[in-house]
């Protein structure tokens, strides 16, 4: 009995060897298993505390991030990260989870940063530098695709138009949800002339989608300026654009 007691303590502290100089690099990999679209240049440390630098989300360049894992989560079947992003285009945190079949859960996500540093969408847009937060309260990825997702979402840009012409427009907020497999962002806000606008960014795991945003009830003058951003006047009163997202 003392002998089984030595051998089984034994491999106790070898698994723990182990797990304690597994590197970051091992959680990296396991991402990108699940979503090719990742990419990172260089990941130092271990699993309990490590950095990745360089890190990519298709063309868009994000940062630099900070992982620290939960080590009874290994225990689980998954790896469940803090992450932390900072040094880039985004900062924000939280909580990755990587299953062994490929699923990829994302709780506490909070994400700011602003538009000036998004290669994807159009420069003027991209110019008007506006913040933005997303705040993800849950969301499950399997195969490449968006299965569930819960959130909020919350930008300044239009606000910031005013700057280059005679019209402010609202802060937009809504929801964040999947559909077919992409994330959707659905925002609207209402002007100080009661001009309702809204706007819907729709973007899949492989960075590709769609950005749309309508201005309804829209005064003489605002319409003049929502041309010059190159938004199309559909019919009377309502303003479109819209901006297809190549990746």
């Amino acid at each position: 009995m003392r002998w089984s007691g030595y051998i089984l303590l034994t491999l106790v502290v070898t698994v723990f060897a182990l797990l304690i100089a597994m590197p970051a690099d091992f959680v990296m990999r396991r991402v990108i298993a699940a979503e090719p679209s990742v990419r990172y240049v260089h990941a130092s440390g271990t699993v309990w505390n490590g950095t990745v630098s360089g890190l990519r989300y298709g063309e868009q360049s994000i940062g630099n991030a900070q992982i620290e894992t939960d080590w009874v989560s290994i225990f689980t079947g998954k790896l469940t990260s803090l992450v932390r992003v900072r040094d880039g285009a985004v900062n924000g945190r939280g909580r990755v989870s990587a299953g062994i079949g490929g699923e990829i859960t994302v709780q506490d996500l909070r994400l700011s940063g602003s538009t000036i540093d998004l290669f994807n969408i159009e420069k003027e847009i991209r110019d008007l530098a506006g913040e933005y937060t997303i705040s993800v309260r849950k969301a499950v990825i399997s195969n490449g695709r968006c299965q569930s997702a819960s959130g909020t979402a919350w930008t300044d840009l239009l606000t910031k138009v005013e700057r280059r012409v005679d019209w402010k427009g609202p802060e937009l907020t809504g929801p964040v949800s999947c559909r077919e497999g992409r994330f959707v962002l659905a925002l609207s806000g209402q002007s100080d002339q009661q001009e309702d606008v809204s706007a819907e960014l729709v973007i899949g795991l492989d960075a590709t989608g769609t950005f749309k945003a309508d201005v309804s009830n829209a005064q003489r003058e605002t319409g003049q300026a929502l041309t010059l951003f190159g938004f199309l006047n559909q019919d009377d009163g309502k303003f479109v654009y819209e901006y297809q997202i190549t990746g």
